[in-house]
């Protein structure tokens, strides 16, 4: 991943939090670039480089402080004029979202203790779930769809106009995928990019194969109910995270 290092742009973690903002950023440069010259002329105990690190200091601290009440007030505001429209719904979803945040501590799975044998249960339980029950089709209705699809595929392929569009409408993702792409790694990758994606969709349309890859997913559990019992594979349910290009696709 030399090349994502390379060129897509990252951003200190200190960055996500609500209040953060430009001037906050700025200031948290001074401080750390006065703090260093503070240090290289030798940690002096008095004198204008000291007076000026502990400007910086103060300044920065001040300014985080300020921010972070500012931001919550907005949230108390927010509560408050929810509650008088009574918006209950928008009034919970701010509360949860601010409130429990906490997860329960999950120790046992289905008897099992161990990280490994707990993702072995998770996937028999979810595997099981997600077998199929379509009926397959007749020999005789899947010759009359592939007929009618052969006449068809022409007016179905994508342009490269298609791709591009689609691929600049996409939402950046935080996590990677199975497949370890982003959708910054199509965003910011080399414009002959959208022409691969555009050979290859239509690839699959043209011969009616999807590569097995394609069928690869990360399963997240999630907890149903943090009030119920945590050691249940029932009380769990599975989201699927698809490669991006798949997303995209669709």
């Amino acid at each position: 991943m030399e090349s994502a290092r390379q060129c897509i742009p990252r951003i200190p973690k200190s960055c996500l939090k609500h209040y953060w903002s430009a001037t906050l950023d700025d200031l948290k440069h001074n401080c750390i670039s006065a703090h260093n010259i503070w240090v290289s002329s030798g940690s002096p105990r008095q004198g204008p480089i000291r007076e000026l690190m502990k400007d910086a200091k103060y300044k920065y601290k001040l300014s985080v402080r300020d921010a972070t009440n500012q931001f919550e007030n907005q949230f108390d505001d927010e509560l408050f004029d929810n509650y008088l429209k009574k918006d209950f719904n928008s009034f919970w979803k701010r509360w949860k979202q601010k409130v429990q945040t906490s997860r329960p501590t999950i120790a046992r799975v289905a008897g099992q203790t161990d990280d490994g044998h707990i993702a072995n249960e998770f996937a028999k339980h979810f595997g099981n779930i997600g077998v199929s029950r379509i009926t397959p089709l007749s020999p005789n209705i899947v010759n009359t769809m592939s007929t009618s699809m052969d006449c068809d595929t022409v007016r179905w392929l994508f342009s490269v106009e298609d791709v591009d569009n689609a691929v600049s409408k996409m939402k950046f993702c935080k996590a990677a995928r199975g497949d370890g792409i982003t959708t910054a790694h199509l965003k910011y990758s080399h414009p002959s990019i959208v022409l691969h994606l555009k050979n290859l969709f239509n690839s699959i349309l043209t011969h009616g194969y999807v590569p097995n890859s394609f069928g690869h997913g990360v399963t997240v559990q999630l907890l149903k109910n943090r009030l119920s019992d945590p050691s249940v594979l029932d009380n769990y349910r599975a989201i699927t995270v698809s490669s991006v290009i798949i997303i995209k696709g669709v």
